[in-house]
């Protein structure tokens, strides 16, 4: 039977990761945010680590094991990047809390008078104010060297190179993300990476490996390719942005279809293994379209044949 310490009052973020202490974890153990099960990254006999799944809010958190025995891990909260702690030791110190602390060093007694106007009261604001302005910038500098709450969006992404060609930032947000994504690396060639990956995007999607399931492959046309080196994410929700060819409107060179998600593509072809080919799943309001990266093999759900793009490496 397992056992768990509390982490309630928790704040974590989608796409990062979770850790669980306790015991008598084993491979059957996973955790849930709610009724959300969140994708297990790895695990040890005392402690559980997964990977947060991309929805927002409070949630009771709990750990399942093997056997379906349920421990009550308390709230935990998912919020953005900038939610989560700095560090667990650092706190929004102000000039009450260092007059406190200075005022603590001094022995007690009537020699000691900190009334407010007093000689000694002053020294002591004065030494405070010191104190503040330098935990301050203690406190910028902290935050300037953590990914997820740094301001110097600028410099980072000039030291880490970003944004990668083909991938778009349109906030904040995103930004912190991509920087947490390059400057920790983490890598691996597991479904669970993958789904990590998605989730830090914040990216609606599954993914399937056809040594796995063949079924969802099904239409497909290999060629001359081992099937069992695909994967294919498929995208759960529509795409807002493609163009299909319209007669009499368009010029030469036009595509006669063009759907993608850039950003997700131009990161997944540079992640992913060299053996590997992912095949990109998109759905339409008209049909399921699936694309490789290289747009040779491309299929509707009714197996009605395509000519695709995607974006060029």
């Amino acid at each position: 039977m397992i056992y768990v310490e509390s982490t309630s009052s928790k704040v974590v973020c989608s796409g990062l990761t979770f850790t669980v202490f306790g015991g008598f974890f084993d491979s059957g153990c996973f955790v849930k945010f709610g009724d959300v099960v969140a994708v297990v990254e790895s695990f040890t006999h005392d402690r559980l680590t997964v990977v947060v799944p991309d929805v927002a809010g409070d949630f009771q958190c709990s750990v399942v094991d093997g056997s379906g025995f349920s421990v009550n891990l308390g709230n935990v909260k998912i919020g953005s990047p900038a939610d989560v702690p700095v560090y667990n030791f650092v706190r929004d110190y102000g000039q009450d809390d260092f007059e406190d602390f200075i005022e603590g060093l001094f022995p007690k007694g009537v020699l000691f008078d900190f009334s407010d106007g007093t000689v000694l009261k002053k020294i002591v604001a004065a030494i405070a104010a010191a104190l503040l302005y330098l935990w301050g910038f203690c406190v910028a500098v902290l935050k300037a060297l953590n990914p997820l709450h740094t301001d110097n969006f600028d410099e980072w992404e000039r030291e880490l190179g970003l944004p990668e060609i083909g991938v778009v930032t349109a906030n904040s947000d995103e930004r912190r993300r991509e920087i947490y994504r390059t400057g920790f690396a983490f890598g691996g060639c597991s479904i669970n990476f993958y789904k990590r990956i998605l989730s830090l995007m914040k990216v609606d999607a599954d993914i399937f490996e056809y040594l796995y399931n063949p079924e969802k492959f099904e239409g497909v046309d290999f060629g001359d390719d081992d099937p069992n080196f695909y994967m294919m994410i498929r995208f759960r929700v529509p795409l807002l942005a493609y163009e299909y060819f319209r007669a009499g409107a368009s010029t030469a060179g036009d595509l006669l279809l063009d759907f993608s998600n850039y950003s997700v593509e131009s990161v997944f072809e540079r992640i992913k293994q060299a053996h590997i080919k992912m095949i990109y799943s998109y759905l339409t309001p008209r049909n399921m379209v699936i694309v490789t990266s290289s747009g040779a093999a491309i299929v509707t759900s009714n197996g009605e044949r395509l000519i695709a793009y995607t974006y060029p490496e």
